[in-house]
């Protein structure tokens, strides 16, 4: 079974998603680790030398480079909004969007340097989170799961868990 986690910046894609690969006994993933080793640059610095485009060409290659069934994969905000992304994910396999709210979003990534798109004051970060959540929801609610990132980081594996044996005894 492969398994993607979307869902906006600073959701804990990454974070639970090496959790849930040590529970699940899968391999784990991450687009831009990907993207960064072939490149062999900063996805910072993929965007202002080479442009967002560029960049989203990268996680399109990479989205479809796996050759593992079994695998989790975490990947980054924007990628299921290009390149019909998302539609080749819930073909492949089961896409889970981890949630969370603004305020938790801006208190993990406000002061993040390494993200490209966050390079902005307090006021102007609320604004632009909501903006994005507000135009990403379209392509994440495709998701076949839905999960809040909320409370503690095992609660939220554990629901994960639960949801995908249940649509894995559905599929069978």
């Amino acid at each position: 079974m492969r398994i993607y986690l979307v869902g906006y910046m600073g959701t804990g894609k990454s974070y639970l998603g090496k959790m849930l690969s040590d529970r699940m006994g899968f391999p784990y993933f991450d687009t831009d680790i990907i993207i960064e080793d072939q490149q062999k640059k900063k996805i910072s610095q993929i965007f202002s030398e080479e442009g967002e485009d560029a960049f989203r060409l990268y996680e399109k290659e990479a989205i479809r480079s796996f050759n593992t069934e079994d695998a989790v994969v975490s990947c980054g905000g924007g990628l299921p909004c290009f390149h019909n992304n998302m539609d080749y994910m819930v073909e492949d396999g089961i896409v889970i969007w981890i949630k969370s709210s603004v305020q938790d979003i801006i208190k993990r990534v406000g002061k993040d340097t390494e993200r490209p798109l966050l390079k902005m004051d307090d006021k102007e970060l609320t604004s632009f989170v909501k903006k994005h959540l507000k135009s990403r929801k379209q392509h994440y609610s495709k998701s076949q799961v839905k999960v809040w990132n909320r409370g503690p980081a095992i609660a939220t594996v554990n629901r994960m868990i639960t949801y995908l044996r249940y649509l894995d005894s559905t599929r069978n």
